[in-house]
């Protein structure tokens, strides 16, 4: 699967809905990715950044919460990778994606 970076502008153009928070979306990177058949994935990803700022916060209340609730056999470190979407042949979101897939 190979994949191009694209921009957030781009990323909102292929599909409207972008579930990441709008104070989130500002440190995110956005990448396209052509799988078999022809059809196309838009990933969204922590920035490198960003990441390296929330790495131990987060996973800090995550063993917390993990200890009150199930014990530390359930923890895990998180990637950076937030949402994505598949999208089909034929769709209005596969025909933007595919022109910002040729441009690009």
């Amino acid at each position: 699967m190979t994949g191009k970076k694209i921009s957030r502008k781009q990323y909102e153009s292929i599909g409207r809905y972008n579930p990441v928070a709008k104070w989130l979306r500002p440190l995110c990177s956005y990448k396209l990715y052509s799988t078999e058949g022809g059809n196309y994935e838009r990933a969204c990803y922590l920035s490198i950044p960003a990441y390296a700022v929330l790495f131990i916060p987060a996973h800090l209340l995550e063993v917390l919460f993990i200890l009150w609730d199930g014990g530390l056999k359930e923890f895990r470190i998180e990637g950076r990778y937030l949402t994505g979407d598949h999208l089909g042949y034929g769709t209005k979101s596969w025909e933007i994606a595919n022109e910002i897939w040729e441009k690009a």
